[in-house]
């Protein structure tokens, strides 16, 4: 049995196809596959009831229905690469005013952005704790000239360190939760770094390939003084792989911009990361009932079955 379903948002139109497969004895399986295309004028309906020209491939989405244990699996990981690769920004919005240099820096408490937080599932072998020593410089581009590098590669030392995973259903599945935005800080002898993270995204989760990308926001700020000394954005772009057990390599892209949001640099690194400690759940943190927040997520999409027992 096929079905169709059409939606459309401003300047973009999905097609959705639902494919149920012929039920056998022990299962029956439901593939979604989502056509998308952009468009800057016209009907999206008529659009999308034209034809498939213009389309491309969104995602790919797998269910399977247990008939013998009432129990629906949730696919391994279900993909939702984006046209064209994953391109850096042309240019980042102006940076907050308290943020510019010679402004006296507020802290997290007194911004009154509420964080939001989203429940993304991960593949087994990003889950749990990581680090490594040291990275390779693939890349160094001035964005003002256009002019690289020629030191490139090297290697330079670095402190890396990072979890994954949050988590598990009752199926085995892993999820991560991630809540934007917060704000870290390192002393420094001179200043005091802070690394406002504006948001944190998923963008691609595959079976061989992870893919974030983050924005992120860093203010040097006087220890005493308390005014802001330097300010600039770094837009962020990390795929992880993996490689033998308990290894995976990081690659990451990060481009510079100054607080008007004109690009300065682009970095290029590769690290091989190492697991130090494996996956365990994550029940509180920072005042929130992960698992009870974990358990509603579930419940909201479906999955309420799969949810861990309390």
């Amino acid at each position: 049995m096929i079905r169709e379903r059409i939606a459309s948002k401003p300047g973009r139109a999905d097609k959705t196809i639902l494919i149920w497969l012929p039920q056998n004895p022990m299962y029956r399986a439901l593939i979604r596959i989502v056509f998308t295309r952009s468009f800057h004028s016209g009907n999206a309906r008529s659009v999308i009831m034209s034809s498939m020209r213009g389309f491309v491939l969104r995602s790919v989405h797998l269910t399977m229905l247990s008939l013998l244990l009432g129990q629906e699996f949730v696919p391994a990981i279900s993909a939702e690469p984006l046209q064209g690769g994953i391109e850096h920004s042309e240019r980042l919005p102006q940076v907050d005013r308290n943020l510019l240099p010679g402004s006296v820096f507020q802290s997290q408490e007194k911004e009154k952005e509420k964080p939001t937080g989203e429940w993304v599932r991960i593949p087994s072998w990003l889950a749990g704790s990581w680090q490594a020593d040291k990275e390779t410089a693939v890349l160094r581009k001035d964005m003002k000239t256009g002019r690289e590098s020629g030191n490139t590669p090297y290697f330079f030392q670095a402190k890396i360190r990072f979890s994954y995973g949050t988590q598990k259903d009752t199926g085995g599945g892993i999820w991560h939760y991630v809540s934007t935005p917060y704000t870290s800080a390192t002393d420094l002898p001179e200043f005091t770094e802070y690394h406002r993270v504006l948001s944190k995204r998923f963008r691609e989760v595959s079976d061989d390939k992870v893919t974030i990308a983050t924005r992120v926001i860093v203010a040097r700020v006087g220890r005493q003084s308390r005014l802001v000394e330097q300010a600039f954005q770094q837009e962020s772009i990390t795929t992880y792989s993996p490689l033998s057990d308990g290894f995976i390599k990081l690659s990451a892209s990060t481009e510079t911009f100054d607080v008007q949001g004109s690009p300065l640099l682009l970095a290029k690194n590769e690290a091989k990361i190492k697991r130090v400690a494996n996956f365990e759940p994550t029940d509180k943190a920072e005042g929130n009932d992960l698992k009870q927040m974990f358990r509603e997520h579930l419940a909201k999409i479906g999955y309420g079955h799969l949810a861990p027992p309390m």
